[in-house]
């Protein structure tokens, strides 16, 4: 509860944007996970074009293709972003070490248990510059 309480704070300090209301009356035209309508009516009302999520089966193609949104796994997205600016990812990944007070290889570790791929690949780009 404490970290999920930090996360939506840290989003609406920086990010207030992010924060969307009046999406209730979409729930009822969302045709995904039923627990998970009102992730796709946010979605929807502050028009993303993508969901994040470790839990794509929730998110069928043919309940988001009418509202122009894809889900991805955070894993994927991560890699394309990497691919397009790696050096900002792992600045971005060594201040997120350091705030944690570990090192960025103990930080990718940590990364690991939930971004295999992700980790593996900035670990072995890290390790090839040396």
């Amino acid at each position: 509860a404490h970290l999920a309480a930090s996360f939506q704070a840290a989003l609406r300090t920086h990010f207030p944007e992010s924060l969307v209301t009046d999406h209730g009356h979409l729930i009822e035209r969302c045709t995904n996970d039923p627990k998970d309508r009102h992730v796709l009516a946010c979605a929807i009302q502050g028009k993303a074009e993508v969901i994040l999520t470790f839990n794509l089966r929730e998110f069928p193609q043919a309940a988001l293709a009418p509202w122009k949104i894809e889900a991805q796994h955070p894993q994927d997205y991560l890699l394309t972003l990497y691919g397009i600016d790696p050096v900002i990812v792992l600045h971005k990944l060594e201040a997120m070490a350091r705030k944690r007070g570990v090192s960025l290889g103990d930080h990718l570790i940590d990364l690991g248990q939930f971004l295999p791929m992700f980790a593996r690949r900035i670990w072995e780009d890290v390790n090839e510059a040396d």
